[in-house]
């Protein structure tokens, strides 16, 4: 449950006390939490039915403009209603289950928001939403806020650059033959470079590293399932607005090559068991291997996650938020396999 910490910073966002307990799902880039996840009985009793609450302010605010011009109506026409029905049965079947099996008390009803049919809150779909549900209000407010202008993305946006001059940290030299998209796991960001022939066609930066992860959302040793889905969501967000914006990726995107470089290098030298001055320029990962290590690494105290060859026990504490930027990028580009780049002037062979 929460911390005194959490619980005073939640506190200072709500301008009340919480009644009930809780956990912080989300946070946004600069730790402040986003979205809380709900006991299902609030401390006197009562039921909350609310299971993800968002207490972001600028969310809030802006979500609650858009409701304002009609938008829980405009939701609940535009989206599918077989699809809404199966998100609040997920809902309810999800908070549900945290009751004590002894409990004989007044319990939530409904789905999100507090309601079996429709739409009531949108506020409470978006906090669905943003934690990796299926829910298609979520996805409808996702896109109402990138039209009205507040254009706000938890965690960091990813950011398109005027020109290419990030490009040089891959290698304006890499031989690519055939349309290729380059993931640079950097220390400070991720950049997604669409280029072919040698060529960088477009290039979008995301506030998105292992580190970050780590830092706010895989507290545990080793991560919760819930710390891991939230981490990945979060990485999915930013690999879904890549791909919705980058000129001419949807064109290629079956056909394209996946490379991958910077921090990509550590994940593959360990899913050798060889050091990372070892991985030749070029190497073909198969992403089934970087699942099962990802499966692997996740389940290990970082005690035992040192001890893995060829992870450097400086980059320990990271290594499973690296390894969720890489294994949920590939996932959302449906890429079975990936090449390494060293970032060289030493070409990558087709």
């Amino acid at each position: 449950m929460a911390s005194q910490q959490e619980i005073s910073e939640v506190e200072a966002l709500l301008g009340r006390k919480p009644q009930g307990q809780f956990e912080v799902a989300l946070r946004t880039a600069d730790g402040t939490p986003m979205v809380l996840v709900n006991y299902p009985l609030l401390d006197d009793g009562r039921p909350m039915p609310t299971r993800y609450w968002l207490v972001d302010k600028d969310l809030v605010k802006a979500i609650g403009r858009i409701e304002s011009t009609g938008g829980v109506n405009q939701a609940e026409a535009a989206v599918d209603p077989d699809e809404l029905r199966a998100c609040h049965d997920q809902h309810n079947k999800e908070r549900d289950a945290l009751l004590p099996p002894d409990y004989e008390g007044p319990t939530p009803t409904g789905g999100v928001g507090g309601t079996r049919v429709g739409v009531k809150c949108l506020h409470a779909h978006y906090a669905n939403y943003l934690v990796g549900a299926q829910d298609p209000v979520g996805r409808w407010v996702h896109e109402r806020l990138k039209e009205t202008g507040d254009d706000y993305q938890p965690a960091g946006a990813a950011n398109k650059h005027a020109g290419f001059d990030h490009y040089g940290r891959v290698s304006t030299e890499l031989a690519l033959s055939g349309p290729s998209l380059i993931v640079d796991l950097g220390a400070t960001s991720t950049l997604f470079v669409l280029g072919s022939e040698g060529d960088a066609n477009d290039v979008w930066e995301a506030d998105l590293t292992g580190s970050a992860l780590e830092s706010a959302y895989l507290v545990s040793d080793p991560p919760t399932a819930a710390e891991l889905s939230a981490a990945l969501s979060i990485v999915e967000l930013h690999v879904t607005d890549v791909l919705r914006e980058v000129d001419g990726i949807g064109a290629v995107l079956d056909s394209m090559r996946v490379v991958a470089t910077g921090d990509a290098l550590l994940i593959a030298a360990v899913e050798a068991g060889i050091e990372s001055e070892e991985v030749s320029n070029g190497t073909v990962v198969q992403t089934k291997d970087i699942e099962d290590l990802f499966r692997t690494v996740t389940a290990e105290p970082l005690t035992d996650l040192v001890h893995n060859p060829g992870l450097p026990e400086e980059r320990a504490p990271d290594f499973v938020g690296t390894m969720c930027v890489l294994v949920e990028t590939l996932r959302q580009l449906g890429a079975e396999e990936l090449r390494i780049a060293r970032g060289s002037a030493d070409p990558v062979e087709s």
